[in-house]
This record gives C-alpha cells, structure tokens and sequence, in this order.
C-alpha cells in the first residue's frame, strides 16, 4: 500500500468516525429519554429530529425534557389547618355540619 492510499484510508476511518460520534451526540436527548424510560420518549425523539433544524433549539428543548424529572412537585402545597395539638385538622364530610334551616 503506498502513501497516499493509506492517507486515504486513514482518512475515510477518522471521517466515518466522526460522523457516528456525531450522530450520537444529534440522537443524545433521544438516547436519554429511551435510557430513564420517559414516557414521553416519542414526542422527544419528534422535537430532536424536526426541531433541532431550527438553530439547534429543538435540540436543547429536547435533552432538557429527557432529563426532567417524571414527577415535578407543585409550586405551591396545600397547607392542611392543624390544631391546638399540631395534628392536621380533618376536613372529611364526618366532621361536617349540616347547614341550619331556615
């Protein structure tokens, strides 16, 4: 094998290997969200291939909702009433009065 011909195979290696490392960081949010079992797995793998053409913000959109959490906890917590003994107060229709007559 001469010199060129092996710069040339030398070549089409480092290319082909480029090119899968960066398919795979492409397909990343993709591969997340198939890893943790997201059950939104197809809509990401939609917004990573179609939204990622539009300056690669799809991309970002897609990674940061493969790497949510499932279960986000709300922003505001219902606080329970409690009484003089520090135990929440129970609200069930037992305790409830009846409205008066009229």
């Amino acid at each position: 094998m001469d010199g060129e011909a092996a710069y040339f195979a030398i070549l089409i290696i480092v290319l082909a290997g480029g090119a899968i490392i960066g398919f795979l960081i492409f397909m990343l949010p993709t591969l997340v969200a198939f890893i943790r079992g997201n059950p939104h797995k197809w809509l990401i793998f939609l917004l990573n291939i179609l939204g990622s053409w539009f300056l690669g913000v799809g991309w970002f959109l897609a990674l940061f909702w493969a790497l949510a959490p499932e279960f986000v906890e709300p922003l505001f917590k219902k606080i329970e009433p409690q009484n003089s003994s520090g135990k929440a107060e129970n609200s069930s229709a037992e305790n409830a009065q009846p409205p008066p007559k009229a």
